[in-house]
């Protein structure tokens, strides 16, 4: 198991739960079964069936107009479900896209500190005949007098 540190707080690519590419496995996984539920529902009628049976609830007809097949309870169950899993997938996608912010950001201060951040550098900015009064070349230029 790799240690973290202040520079890089994310865990090495594919380690665990944690690494991208399981949880776009999972993001993916989760949006297939959603996509297999939905047809499912369409399909068998499940869809037809839960929508009679809530607009039943919701109007004055009587339940004995609408006889479903299945019970309420397995509609609400399943239903249920199918909402779990489209969260689970869209919370799968707000993962991806923090991991790569972090990416982008760390990487971003690699490189500052590759450049901008390198002690020999700074030091070669400050030393600069420009930065201390005196003109870049040795030979001063020609005065219009």
């Amino acid at each position: 198991m790799g240690s973290r540190s202040i520079d890089n707080p994310a865990p090495p690519p594919g380690q665990g739960i944690l690494g991208q590419r399981h949880w776009r496995a999972a993001g993916a996984a989760c949006i297939l079964a959603a996509g297999f539920m939905a047809y499912y529902a369409a399909t068998s009628g499940l869809l037809r069936e839960s929508v009679l049976h809530a607009v039943t609830l919701l109007t004055s007809r009587s339940p004995g107009d609408v006889a479903p097949v299945r019970s309420g309870i397995f509609q609400i169950l399943y239903w249920l479900a199918f909402a779990v899993i489209i969260l689970v997938s869209v919370y799968c996608a707000v993962l991806d896209m923090r991991y790569i912010r972090h990416q982008f950001a760390s990487e971003r201060r690699e490189i500052f500190n590759r450049t901008l951040g390198d002690p020999a550098f700074r030091e070669s900015l400050v030393n600069t005949p420009e930065r201390n009064g005196r003109p870049s070349s040795p030979e001063s230029p020609p005065s219009n007098r």
